[in-house]
C-alpha cells in the first residue's frame, strides 16, 4: 500500500462561505463551496479503494514492523504508520502515525510524506503539515502534490496562491489524477485562482465524480443547481448517492437544496432533516445548526 489516498473532499454548498470572495450565487438556492478546509479524522484514505479497507495487519505484522521501525528501517516506519493510523492489528493512534511517518519521510520513503502531511492536516496543524506535503511533492508524490496545492489555495500552512494551486491542479489532472481534476473543477465554478468557467468545471467535476471523488460529485452537483429543475433533481439524485455512503458535506448540501424553495419534493421538509441530521450525527458542524435552524422554523 503505498499512502494514504486523497485529501479534502470539498465541502461543497455548506452554509455561509468561507471567502468573501465567494458570494452567494443567485442561479443556486444555495451558497458556494469555501476554499478546502483540514478533513475530519477517518477522511484520510490509504488505498485506491477510498479507505482503510486495503491497510491489512495483524498484531504479528504489527510488532514486526515496530521492530523495524525502532532500528531505523523507514520502510518498516512507513508501514507501521499505516496501520496506527487504521488501528489494523494494533490500536489505532494518529498522533503516533505522524510521528512514525515523518521519520520515514526524513529518511527517504517518499510516500510517507504525503501521510505525514495529511495525518497533521486532519489534527488542524497545516503549518507541521506543508514542509512534509511540499517534501513529497518535490519528491515526485501525486498525493502530495495534491495536498500542496490544496494547502496553497486555502493559505493553509503556507502563503496563499491560488494561481499556484490551480496550475497543480492541472497538471496532475493532465496525469490522470481525479481528485486534482475535482478540484481544478471547484476552483473553475467559483473562479478561484483561473477565470470562472461553468461548462469546464462541470467537465472536470463530471470526469472526477464518475472515479468515486466525493469532492468532485459535489462540486457537480453545484454546477447543476444552476441548470432549472432539471439540473436540480440530478444534483438532488447525486448529493443523495454519495451521502449515503457516509459523506457529511453532501448530506449537508442535500439538506440545504431539500430546506430551499426549489426542492420540488412534498417530503422535503423531513428529508432536509434528516440529511442535516446524518451530518452532524458525523460531525459536520455547520449541519448541526442548519438542522436547529430548520426546526426553528
Amino acid at each position: 500500500m503505498r499512502s494514504f489516498r486523497s485529501l479534502f473532499t470539498m465541502a461543497l454548498l455548506a452554509g455561509s462561505a468561507a471567502c468573501a470572495s465567494h458570494p452567494r450565487s443567485p442561479a443556486s438556492p444555495v451558497a458556494p463551496p469555501p476554499a478546502p478546509t483540514a478533513p475530519a479524522a477517518g477522511s484520510v484514505h490509504f488505498s485506491s479503494s477510498g479507505d482503510c479497507d486495503g491497510v491489512k495487519g495483524t498484531s504479528e505484522t504489527a510488532a514486526l514492523y515496530e521492530k523495524a521501525c525502532n532500528a531505523k528501517d523507514w520502510a518498516g516506519c512507513f508501514e507501521l504508520g499505516k496501520l496506527l493510523w487504521c488501528g489494523a492489528g494494533t490500536a489505532r493512534d494518529p498522533a503516533r502515525s505522524v510521528r512514525v511517518s515523518e521519520q520515514a519521510c526524513d529518511g527517504g520513503v517518499v510516500a510517507a510524506c504525503a501521510n505525514a502531511g495529511l495525518g497533521s492536516l486532519t489534527a488542524g496543524d497545516p503549518a507541521r503539515a506543508f514542509p512534509y506535503a511540499d517534501k513529497g511533492c518535490r519528491g515526485g508524490d501525486s498525493v502530495s502534490c495534491n495536498s500542496v496545492a490544496l494547502m496553497l489555495w486555502q493559505g493553509a500552512g503556507t502563503a496563499p496562491n491560488a494561481q499556484r494551486a490551480a496550475q497543480i491542479f492541472g497538471e496532475l489532472c493532465d496525469k490522470g489524477n481525479m481528485m486534482s481534476c475535482g478540484n481544478l473543477g471547484t476552483m473553475l465554478w467559483v473562479g478561484a485562482g483561473v477565470a470562472k468557467d461553468v461548462v469546464r468545471a462541470r467537465e472536470l467535476a463530471s470526469r472526477a465524480c464518475d472515479a468515486n471523488i466525493t469532492g468532485g460529485c459535489n462540486t457537480l452537483g453545484a454546477v447543476l443547481m444552476g441548470e432549472g429543475p432539471t439540473g436540480i433533481a440530478k444534483g438532488v439524485a447525486i448529493f443523495d448517492k454519495i451521502c449515503s455512503v457516509g459523506d457529511a458535506s453532501a448530506c449537508d448540501n442535500l439538506g440545504q437544496v431539500l430546506a430551499g424553495p426549489a426542492a420540488g419534493d412534498p417530503n422535503a421538509h423531513d428529508r432536509a432533516l434528516a440529511a442535516f441530521k446524518r451530518a452532524c450525527d458525523m460531525d459536520f458542524a455547520k449541519a448541526c445548526t442548519h438542522l436547529a435552524q430548520l426546526k426553528s422554523q
